[in-house]
């Protein structure tokens, strides 16, 4: 072994322990998050959910974790942040999922690869001469990067860690097939599964069901009371109500939130969100379930202008009352509220009141 070689063996044994917290080491060693709107490394309080979302997956004692999420949200993030704690801090065959193989390919060399090498303690472990586009071999670990639909990707492997993005796009039972992948690992086993809103009663929404089912909630910076993000308290300003109907441009200005207890009404600004998530937390809403099963979920409410939203809505909302098109009100529904949507068209989207 080379003095260099040594020196680094040296370094690596005497380096002192971190805390233990998955969200202290993140913020200490993921330097830049390379596409992400804010740049720099990894913090916290930009996403408060994501840290409490990390700290749930990284628990021991959590062994399936499903997250219900809106789009552009930080889901995502969430997978390739836990990837950097599973390659560094407890190894083991991992096995990430999208779709399908060409999507997974692409998330593996535009999401996976350039987060892996701002971490220097992950990329201090990979074998690049062992490097292929779907398998990715680290010092003491193989990770996979694989389509859900090709269903000879669910086979032969023993895994410890079972990441599985877009499920709402895997066809029916291939959750299943997934899953049975972590058995020869015990209790160490490991499944994350992450989705937007589905079609009610698919694999991934049965499987989120059976969890305690966690709602991010905030907390109102007048009262303090703790609450979830609920459409139903979203405030249209009188001013944008007409008798032709909404205006949508006061609705995109004057729209406001009220708080469910002191009935504040928050402002439609970025700095009232970040200041309402600060000391937020995920709260159950089905606690009776079995110890090790989590399941999130969180809303657009929570990160985007509620004005911007409330056009979308009433958009969606035209498409179905003048032209018969529910499409958009599904979208809306899946992708912003992050919840199931119903083959009989779904629940309608409650009314939003003027203030």
């Amino acid at each position: 072994m080379s003095d260099a070689a040594l020196l680094a063996l040296g370094r690596s044994v005497l380096a002192p322990s971190d805390s233990g917290d998955v969200v202290e080491w993140c913020e200490d060693n993921i330097l830049s998050i390379p596409d992400s709107p804010m740049p720099g490394p990894f913090r916290s309080e930009r996403t408060p959910w994501i840290a409490e979302a990390l700290r749930i997956c990284a628990d021991p004692e959590v062994r399936l974790v499903t997250v219900l999420a809106s789009i552009q949200s930080g889901k995502t993030l969430l997978a390739r942040l836990y990837t950097c704690h599973v390659a560094a801090r407890a190894p083991g065959p991992t096995l990430i999922l999208q779709d399908n193989d060409q999507n997974a390919r692409d998330f593996n060399l535009t999401a996976l690869r350039p987060l892996w090498d701002q971490c220097p303690p992950v990329k201090a472990r990979l074998v690049p001469e062992m490097d292929r586009s779907s398998t990715i071999q680290f010092d003491g670990m193989t990770a996979w990067v694989l389509g859900a639909h090709n269903d000879k990707n669910l086979q032969r492997r023993s895994i410890r860690h079972l990441i599985g993005d877009e499920c709402w796009l895997w066809p029916k039972g291939h959750l299943g097939e997934a899953s049975a992948r972590v058995t020869a690992f015990g209790w160490l086993g490991k499944r994350l599964f992450m989705s937007q809103g589905g079609i009610a009663g698919d694999d991934f929404h049965v499987l989120h069901e059976s969890t305690d089912q966690r709602d991010w909630c905030f907390r109102c910076p007048t009262c303090d009371h703790l609450q979830p993000w609920l459409w139903e308290f979203i405030r249209f300003p009188e001013a944008a109500k007409t008798a032709a109907g909404w205006d949508k441009a006061a609705v995109a200005v004057g729209t406001t939130y009220e708080c469910a207890k002191c009935g504040t009404r928050l402002e439609d600004k970025q700095g009232v969100r970040t200041a309402c998530n600060a000391r937020g937390t995920f709260v159950a809403t089905s606690p009776g379930t079995g110890a090790g099963k989590v399941g999130l979920h969180w809303n657009s409410l929570a990160t985007m202008s509620w004005g911007e939203l409330g056009v979308m809505m009433l958009e969606a909302r035209e498409a179905a009352d003048l032209y018969g098109d529910e499409s958009p009100r599904r979208i809306f529904k899946q992708k912003r509220l992050a919840l199931a949507w119903a083959e009989e068209g779904g629940t309608m989207l409650t009314d939003v009141r003027a203030t």
